[in-house]
């Protein structure tokens, strides 16, 4: 232990000496003077004044330890990463699958992190975009049309990275427009697949043939469903024709300007955002999809940027219920672009691309907290694009722009007891909702769904208000008037919300050249 002086008062204060590494904690706690605290109390008063501030320092307050296990900076050459755009995991190898979109592979890191392989061109991985190991060793992995790879395809090797066979999803009707960025496959072998301005799931046997489409409908605006009829009536002219479908365009622009002129223009940021104009409307259509997942109990996790929610399914493809709510503030999704569950713990992660924070919820869709905000230390992401979760509960997320692979350990266990009862609701208003829409069917484009004020997403602004006023009281009563700890000299290991400013040792955030 050090003993140091409080740079305000002069009083003696303790403080954990802090190691070289990153992950060691840092806890500061010192005594204030009497002007000190009454003036701490003025400035909690007009915070509670003020609504939106009071909601951001609520969420800010739960604070959940983060310890940094790896940082990822250089794949199996030894060369610096150049953009990874994602990230999967075989779970039986214990190995950990990283898509660097600046090289064009997918390189693979061992259990303690470091890189031993990649599968590149030699092996007919061209532009990777996404992928999945299944329990056999076989890898799935989606590649996008480029000007070395000529079409739209599935690549699925053995543990072995010889290529077994492909799926070409340019030969698929239903698929032409599909540009695939990620799938999911069951333990029966179905494959979903969701791309980008694709509306829905596209769902496959194991040998690649159609099945159906796993669109979730809901609010989305006039303008995106007029184009989507738009597109639909041109795809079945030129299907009657016999003429090939355009090719997207899906190379970047030229201008030597562009900061993201390094990498593919659907990562960069704001690109999936919904830009039409309020005043247009809103009505009931198809989704955009741009992730999915399957747990091991066979439920179906569909992620959308355009909605800001994720869509939950049954193993029978059955809707069951969605959370999510859309915005810029803590406990909202703006850009949400990738999820992992963590099945023992309970959680759902999801990243938020543009609020650079990983929100976290229980299995439920019952919000808890989130982590991160932007920053290039350990823990701080600059537009996180990927997440996956190894045997060891550790959450693996690529961070785009920091060109690295963040390895970070949430330790939920030190704090969940308190954040069960800081996020406690009566269960009659979220088990109820949630059960009944178990035997509700699965929300397609022909039929109808669930009304989106049914879900337990609808009761969380209740639940919230409810939290504020509980936590208020039992400040109140268990906070020593003599005792305060200033939120400006608490220094944590790991950030604890969207507000929290970057730690002291963070290098300054630099605008990428």
């Amino acid at each position: 232990m050090c003993v140091i002086k409080d740079n305000k008062t002069g009083s003696p204060g303790r403080v954990a000496c802090l190691a070289d590494n990153y992950s060691e904690r840092i806890t500061v706690n010192c005594r204030y003077s009497i002007p000190v605290i009454l003036f701490s109390f003025l400035v909690l008063a007009a915070s509670l004044l003020l609504g939106s501030s009071q909601a951001a320092a609520e969420a800010a307050s739960i604070i959940v330890p983060v310890e940094s296990v790896a940082q990822i900076r250089v794949d199996d050459d030894g060369n610096a990463l150049g953009y990874p755009i994602g990230v999967f995991y075989d779970p039986v190898m214990d190995e950990t699958y990283v898509v660097n979109a600046d090289t064009g592979r997918v390189v693979v890191y061992g259990p303690d992190f470091f890189p031993f392989v990649s599968i590149g061109i030699g092996r007919g991985v061209a532009a990777p975009r996404g992928g999945a190991v299944m329990s056999n060793g076989d890898v799935y992995i989606t590649q996008i049309r480029s000007a070395k790879s000529k079409s739209n395809r599935i690549s699925i090797y053995n543990g072995a990275f010889f290529l077994k066979r492909e799926i070409f999803l340019d030969d698929i009707k239903q698929a032409k427009r599909l540009t695939p960025i990620g799938l999911a496959v069951s333990s029966e072998g179905i494959i979903y697949v969701v791309g980008n301005n694709f509306r829905g799931v596209l769902v496959l046997d194991e040998e690649g043939n159609f099945l159906r489409l796993l669109q979730p409908m809901d609010e989305i605006p006039l303008r995106a469903i007029k184009e989507a009829e738009i597109q639909a009536a041109e795809e079945e002219r030129l299907a009657e024709q016999e003429q090939p479908l355009p090719a997207e365009d899906i190379e970047a622009p030229k201008e030597e300007e562009n900061l993201y002129l390094d990498i593919p223009e659907e990562f960069r940021p704001g690109s999936n955002e919904d830009n039409s104009t309020s005043w247009l409307g809103k009505g009931l259509g198809a989704v955009r999809i741009n992730f999915v997942t399957i747990d091991s109990t066979g439920k179906i996790y569909l992620l959308s940027a355009e909605t800001s929610k994720i869509y939950v399914y049954g193993p029978d493809e059955n809707f069951l219920f969605s959370f999510g709510e859309k915005g810029g503030s803590p406990r909202q999704l703006s850009q949400p672009i990738s999820l992992a569950i963590d099945e023992e713990r309970g959680l759902i992660y999801v990243v938020d691309y543009q609020r650079h924070t990983i929100l976290t919820y229980d299995l439920t869709g019952k919000y808890l907290f989130e982590i991160g905000g932007r920053g290039i230390g350990p823990g701080w992401f600059n537009f996180p694009i990927s997440i996956t979760i190894n045997n060891s509960g550790q959450i693996i997320v690529a961070d785009l722009f920091n060109k690295r692979v963040q390895v970070l350990d949430v330790r939920y266990d030190e704090v969940a007891d308190f954040l069960k009862d800081f996020t406690a609701e009566p269960k009659s208003e979220g088990a109820d909702a949630a059960e009944s829409t178990q035997d509700e069917p699965s929300p397609g484009i022909h039929e109808d769904i669930p009304d989106q004020e049914d879900q337990p997403d609808a009761s969380l602004e209740q639940m919230y208000q409810t939290i504020k006023e509980e936590k208020k009281a039992k400040e109140e009563e268990s906070t020593p008037a003599e005792e305060v700890i200033l939120d400006e000299e608490i220094i944590e290991e790991a950030p604890h919300g969207q507000n929290a400013p970057p730690g002291p040792f963070d290098e300054p955030l630099e605008t990428p050249e």
